[in-house]
């Protein structure tokens, strides 16, 4: 107990730095079970670097988890998606954008649950209604999109209606995975987008930095 709560206390102090070291992780992935707890406790804090940092540092250790036994890795997205289910009575903050960056490094668990995580944004389906969750299912079907787009191209139509949204994360995550899958946008569409000044700091390859929705058009 005494040696756990030390490994977390130490995860803490170093995921809450401003910029991600993964040199951190990798000397700790000779016993990555130990980490899952402790990273699955940051998931829902408020305080972004440990947050984000520990979505990171969750598909790091997932990864390196599926290698060895592929089961325990889909035991993992499980629990994620046991947090973002009602019925778990918990909320599931931090728990969408973990499964997208687990989805990113395994491509076999893509493949088997990129349909789940699509299913999060659709009204008709496992909808996670909350704004905040909205987002970060958004977050991770884009950060999957970037290795294993084929797995997510059912949510293209739902993308692009998140696309046209008016909330600007909404935009930039849709538009991320959309450009990802190779889809085209029209005419009309790219109009609207290309007159959209506004910014927002995003987490993206493992830093935060500044989007502007316009300038995504010329990507």
């Amino acid at each position: 107990m005494v040696e756990t709560r030390k490994l977390k206390e130490a995860l803490r102090r170093e995921l809450s730095q401003r910029e991600f070291q993964p040199s951190l992780i990798y000397p700790l992935l000779e016993d990555p079970d130990t980490l899952v707890g402790p990273l699955f406790s940051f998931l829902p804090q408020t305080e972004k670097f440990l947050r984000w940092h520990a979505v990171t540092s969750l598909g790091l250790v997932a990864e390196e988890i599926s290698k060895r036994d592929l089961e325990r890795g889909r035991v993992i997205l499980r629990k994620l998606m046991w947090n973002l289910n009602d019925e778990s009575g918990g909320i599931g903050w931090g728990c969408a954008e973990a499964m997208g960056e687990i989805l990113y490094r395994v491509r076999p668990l893509a493949m088997e649950f990129s349909t789940i995580l699509v299913s999060y944004i659709h009204e008709e389906e496992n909808y996670l209604e909350q704004i905040p969750l909205i987002e970060g299912a958004l977050w991770g079907i884009a950060r999957a999109s970037q290795t294993n787009p084929d797995t997510l191209k059912r949510g293209i139509p739902k993308l692009l209606e998140y696309l046209a949204n008016r909330k600007v994360e909404f935009r930039i995550y849709a538009f991320l995975a959309l450009d990802n899958m190779g889809v085209v946008i029209d005419n009309s569409l790219k109009e609207i987008l290309s007159r959209d000044q506004r910014r927002a700091e995003v987490y993206w390859n493992a830093r935060f930095q500044e989007i502007q929705v316009s300038e995504l058009i010329k990507i």
